[in-house]
């Protein structure tokens, strides 16, 4: 038995992430000309779209956006891939990137927290120290339902309050 939709395609993926950008966009005027926008990209598809998505945007509204890419030193040759990935993506789009090693495993272990949570803690770290100092006026992420739906369950597992089930801020 088959429950829920049939799985997308890639291109039918990056058509519905492109498509709720633009409404998403069009209902929060976001986007303004001159804007400068920085943006996370792990090199999955939903951050991928975003960079594509964004680097239009940026040709037709004359926003500025950087890319980053924070590499935590989980996954080896793995992780060393990806931030080759975008590196190359960002000189096929034309925007500039910038690499930024976390070490995880050190600060999880220092923070008593588990890998995931200390990973998506010094992801959020590092993008609003970069924003900060290079002034943007955005920070645009891309997640995965899935990883939603992780953080939610990861929450209701440590037993915390109804604020804490928003998923991933």
């Amino acid at each position: 038995m088959h429950i829920g939709a049939p799985p997308l395609n890639r291109k039918q993926f990056a058509a519905r992430v492109w498509s709720k950008l633009v409404v998403f966009d069009k209902e929060h005027s976001l986007l303004r000309p001159g804007r400068r926008i920085l943006a996370a990209v792990s090199g999955g598809p939903d951050s991928v779209c975003l960079a594509h998505w964004l680097s239009v945007q940026a040709r037709q509204k004359n926003l500025t956006v950087e890319l980053v890419h924070v590499h935590h030193g989980l996954r080896g040759r793995a992780a060393d891939g990806d931030a080759r990935f975008v590196e190359k993506l960002g000189a096929k789009l034309g925007l500039p990137v910038t690499i930024v090693r976390a070490p995880v495993k050190a600060l999880a272990a220092k923070r008593g927290l588990g890998l995931e949570e200390a990973g998506r803690k010094e992801r959020y770290r590092v993008l609003g120290e970069r924003a900060r100092r290079g002034r943007f006026t955005a920070v645009a992420t891309g997640h995965q339902l899935d990883d939603q739906a992780e953080t939610v369950l990861l929450h209701l597992l440590r037993g915390t309050s109804l604020e804490g089930l928003g998923g991933i801020p």
